[in-house]
């Protein structure tokens, strides 16, 4: 049939087939089945049931004031990080589906990790008499088991589209472990603060994501993947979907940081006054240097990609001493430093990582969001228990050197965890098919196979071509 563009008649050089999507390799009959990961995963809820009914009883009461925070911090989990995630024009479901079977799995596997890491002291003893205990649950435990699936999804960010999802589910289920045995060493045995995570969040999920990352795809493995993949971009519709989770974090990060602050008068506030102040003026001041060196470093004009994502920089900085009198101007620097950071992340260091020898692949560019923020939050840790006079009573030790310990036990940990998950990973038989597209593993709908946008843009090429 015939086309015509602009007076030009153009014949396209393909059939348009609306009813069908690009073709797929038909997986060995021997190999990966989408039932046996589903099988496994079936199970491990049986295995959680039976934890759960030997190991757990209720907490003592029922934190109202609490709940909250909880609600807040689900948000971010299931819609925040969700949709951020589908900026990737193929791969919505991908996004949305997978931040909601890491979630709810993570959630109840942490809620046990860090339950039992929690009844070992600083000594690697059991505490309470050498017994372990019944693992209470309560909204503080489900709490930490949100902070442990926002470490897990971190990580996801970093390989989405290029990982199976037999891959996913075992770097969740493993990951979780090390992250409850990093949080134990840097909270029990060191005895460091890090209330919104900083460290022991965003620095480690970002950190073992990448290590994965780099295992993975520099493996010699039969799928080849390509961070330059054309199906590893976006279209107005993703990125406007994906503004939609950006917003939901910068709203409900305020509550992310201070969930976890010790309250025992909810009327005055306690430390939830200083994470939500602190946190706000920190985003709000890396929100606004991302507009500025966005429209600097990409000729004059904003580039979606940073505005998605740079401007929660000051939320992921600010976390470690968001609890801390650090004046509202500190804030603001911190916000400053990490817009500014995370901007020139995107446009200069992830080109470079990528085609540099290590090719990292990074989907989402979570070296800058929660990487390099995450150090930065670290180290403003750590100058903040030099200078802060008046620290938290509930932090009873306030000294540089646990600071820095902690920070620098969560890079190695992440990384070297990280780096034996990748490569047993890499191991794994993973089944032909695309990358960074819903029809892997999604039965997606008959127009999503070929869209209109597709048409005009090979029109175009085919004009530029014959000129």
């Amino acid at each position: 049939y015939q086309r015509r563009v602009h007076g030009i008649s153009h014949r396209p050089r393909f059939k348009m087939q609306y009813n069908t999507i690009p073709s797929i390799k038909e997986e060995p009959k021997s190999g990966f089945r989408l039932t046996d990961v589903l099988f496994s995963l079936g199970t491990f809820q049986i295995v959680l049931l039976a934890l759960f009914a030997g190991c757990t009883t209720y907490g003592p009461a029922m934190d109202a004031f609490r709940y909250g925070f909880y609600s807040d911090v689900s948000i971010m989990m299931f819609v925040g990080f969700g949709y951020l995630m589908t900026f990737l024009k193929k791969a919505g479901y991908t996004a949305v589906a997978y931040t909601m079977m890491i979630t709810v799995v993570v959630g109840q596997w942490a809620m046990l990790t860090q339950g039992f890491f929690a009844q070992i002291g600083s000594s690697g003893h059991i505490v309470n008499g050498g017994s372990l205990q019944p693992i209470p649950i309560d909204v503080a435990s489900m709490i930490q088991g949100m902070f442990a699936a926002a470490a897990v999804l971190i990580s996801f960010g970093g390989v989405i589209g290029v990982v199976s999802l037999e891959q996913m589910a075992v770097m969740a289920i493993v990951e979780v472990v090390f992250y409850s045995l990093n949080n134990w060493l840097c909270t029990v045995v060191l005895q460091s603060f890090d209330m919104g995570g900083s460290v022991v969040i965003h620095t480690f999920g970002a950190y073992f994501g990448l290590s994965v990352s780099l295992m993975v795809t520099s493996s010699s493995h039969p799928h080849t993947y390509s961070s330059w993949d054309a199906d590893n971009s976006s279209n107005t519709v993703s990125d406007i979907l994906s503004m939609i989770g950006t917003v939901f974090l910068w709203i409900y990060w305020p509550s992310f940081n201070g969930a976890a602050a010790p309250c025992d008068n909810p009327a005055s506030g306690c430390g939830v006054l200083f994470t939500t102040v602190n946190t706000f003026m920190s985003l709000c001041a890396s929100c606004t240097m991302v507009f500025f060196w966005s429209s600097v470093l990409r000729e004059r004009k904003f580039n979606m990609v940073d505005i998605q994502n740079a401007t929660l920089a000051g939320g992921v900085a600010i976390g470690t001493a968001s609890d801390l009198a650090i004046h509202p101007a500190g804030a603001i620097a911190v916000g400053i430093v990490a817009g500014t950071l995370s901007n020139l992340g995107y446009r200069f260091i992830q080109p470079y990582l990528q085609s540099c020898a290590l090719k990292l692949h990074d989907t989402c560019g979570i070296h800058n969001l929660h990487g390099m923020p995450g150090l930065l939050g670290g180290f403003v840790g750590v100058i903040a228990s030099v200078f802060v006079s008046n620290p938290p009573v509930y932090v009873t030790h306030f000294a540089w050197q646990r600071q820095l310990a902690a920070l620098l036990i969560t890079f190695v940990l992440a990384v070297g965890s990280g780096s034996v998950v990748g490569w047993g990973l890499s191991k794994m038989h993973q089944e032909a098919g695309p990358c960074y597209n819903d029809a892997r593993y999604f039965s997606v709908p008959a127009d999503s196979a070929f869209t209109h946008t597709d048409l005009i843009n090979d029109i175009r090429a085919d004009m530029r071509s014959s000129k």
